[in-house]
């Protein structure tokens, strides 16, 4: 606990004007990691290509991970951060390829903010 609160104090997003809400802030996004097709032959996106896809959710405070999920490269970022409960009342910020607007009627309807970057 107390290597968690020492980086926590020096790291620099604390100090960012956005922690001063008093709201819970989660990041989230996506991101892939090529494989090479010949070795995991498992991991086929396209027909050349081996890919796994990490979800990913941060805690803006101590920014570190809140949740991770590997899927094969095919599933949508959309898809996974539907399944995810966020608390009420907390700030989600990720880019565009998150936008649903179904479901940001949904999280809106939890209080729950979002933030586009």
């Amino acid at each position: 606990m107390i290597l968690l609160e020492n980086f926590q104090g020096q790291h620099p997003f604390i100090r960012n004007k956005l922690s001063r809400l008093r709201r819970k802030i989660f990041l989230l996004d996506a991101t892939i990691i090529p494989l090479c097709l010949s070795v995991f032959d498992w991991a086929k996106f396209r027909s050349r290509k081996g890919v796994i896809k990490l979800h990913l959710m941060l805690d803006y405070d101590g920014c570190l991970p809140v949740f991770a999920d590997l899927t094969s490269g095919k599933i949508h970022e959309v898809n996974i951060a539907r399944q995810i409960e966020y608390p009420k009342g907390s700030v989600l910020v990720f880019d565009r390829a998150f936008i649903d607007y179904y479901w940001m009627s949904v999280l809106d309807s939890s209080d729950i903010s979002i933030l586009l970057y």
